[in-house]
């Protein structure tokens, strides 16, 4: 059996042994307000405390991110996530954003805020997370 698999703008072609199953992700319903999903989210998630209850009485926190490299909506995510741990007592200076990148350690092409799409919701001054070598958040 021969299919062809999306990848990128192109497909991949490839030949399958007889009696092979292709699995379809199922459709999913589009989020008419996805930042209020995410808040809804963070306000009663399953099996555990409210983010806002857990970050109550702390100065700082670390949030990690994918870079450009994993398809995830980040200026979706990060205005509800932030506005929580700012409602929680936590400043917006006391939270940094790693950026975890998945391109190789020292890469002139590693992302910044503008190419995971967070430009103008975070500071410039945002960590990179680099493979291999050891980085301490401020508070240590």
């Amino acid at each position: 059996m021969e299919v062809a698999i999306p990848c990128g703008h192109d497909e991949v072609h490839l030949v399958l042994p007889t009696g092979s199953e292709i699995l379809e992700p199922l459709p999913m319903p589009v989020l008419k307000d996805p930042e209020g999903a995410v808040s809804a989210a963070l306000s009663h998630p399953i099996e555990s405390l409210a983010l806002a209850e857990l970050t109550r009485g702390r100065k700082n926190a670390c949030v990690v991110i994918s870079d450009i490299t994993r398809p995830v909506p980040n200026r979706v995510i990060l205005p509800p996530l932030l506005k929580t741990l700012e409602s929680a007592g936590i400043e917006r200076t006391g939270i940094t954003i790693l950026i975890a990148t998945g391109v190789p350690t020292g890469s002139r092409h590693a992302p910044g805020p503008l190419r995971c799409g967070i430009n103008g919701v975070v500071r410039e001054d945002q960590k990179k997370h680099r493979r291999g070598k050891k980085q301490r958040h401020p508070s240590q």
